[in-house]
């Protein structure tokens, strides 16, 4: 059975008790005297109940701003197809601007004895190294699966689906705005998805024992972009089905990162992908606007 990390450990330095997952004891600065520790050391050194709080931002705290700023927008602009609007890359785009400062701000405020953690894990040129070298094999790996997948569909005589709904309720924000979409979508995103996914629901994941972390947070991070009303469609789920493979590849990069070089290269990597992505729909989708 793996060893858990739950039960505080004390400092032999101070006596000081702390988190287990801690490298070093917050009084003294002394080393975690446990060597199992040291698979935690590149974690950002996060008590268990901010990690379960980050989480649970991550799984329902973005459905229930999304919620709040779909009433705000509706009240702003009073459309006469309100669920039309809502579902259009302007409605989109208006609803998520209110939601990714939101999301940020609250993760910023959560975050603010954690911000030199944070510096920390960008002060040095590695993570962004990592990051880069993390964001190419991920784009690498997913041209070589789109490849498979065209193939497999020319060979059958069958048209390809159309892309996933995440997918495309991007692709129409990004149009409807594309500078803002950079800095929403490209670095506030990914910020208060990797707090909340890597950070907080891996990091708690890992206090199981390192396969279920990466278990846990592959999986939830995958399925947090399918899209469950596809269920009851056999063309747009298979849209989604054919999509979810990426995201599993997606965030078993993002976990390694995050759990090999730290929160810097988990963010680097999510940021280039993210910014990789708004030019990919700008170029592709863009004259056909």
């Amino acid at each position: 059975m793996s060893k858990l990390f739950f039960k505080n450990t004390s400092c032999p330095h101070c006596g000081q008790e702390y988190d287990p997952t801690f490298h070093r004891c917050p009084k003294c600065g002394n080393l975690n005297a446990d060597p199992d520790a040291a698979t935690f050391q590149n974690y950002l050194p996060l008590p268990l109940w901010k990690q379960l709080v980050y989480a649970g931002i991550g799984l329902f705290g973005l459905q229930i701003l999304a919620f709040f700023a779909q009433l705000i927008v509706l009240a702003m602009k009073v459309p006469s197809d309100p669920l039309g609007y809502l579902t259009s890359g302007e409605g989109l785009f208006a609803v998520y601007s209110i939601v990714y400062p939101a999301l940020f701000l609250i993760m910023a405020i959560l975050t603010w004895k954690d911000w030199l953690s944070i510096g920390k894990s960008l002060a040095s040129w590695k993570p962004y190294l990592a990051g880069l070298i993390g964001v190419a094999f991920m784009i690498g790996a997913g041209s070589l699966y789109n490849l498979i997948i065209q193939a497999i569909f020319q060979a059958a005589g069958a048209p390809l689906p159309e892309v996933n709904g995440n997918q495309a309720n991007v692709i129409s924000m990004v149009l409807a705005n594309p500078i803002a979409c950079v800095f929403i979508i490209g670095f506030l995103g990914p910020f208060s998805e990797e707090l909340a996914y890597r950070a907080g629901l891996f990091g708690f994941a890992s206090r199981l024992g390192k396969k279920w972390g990466y278990v846990i947070g592959i999986v939830v991070f995958a399925f947090i972009h399918f899209d469950v009303t596809a269920l009851g469609s056999g063309s747009a789920f298979l849209a989604e089905a054919i999509a979810l493979p990426t995201y599993l590849g997606s965030a078993a990069v993002l976990c390694f990162l995050y759990d090999r070089f730290g929160f810097g290269a988990s963010y680097t990597a999510h940021v280039l992908n993210n910014l990789i992505s708004i030019l990919e729909i700008i170029v592709v989708y863009g004259g056909s606007k």
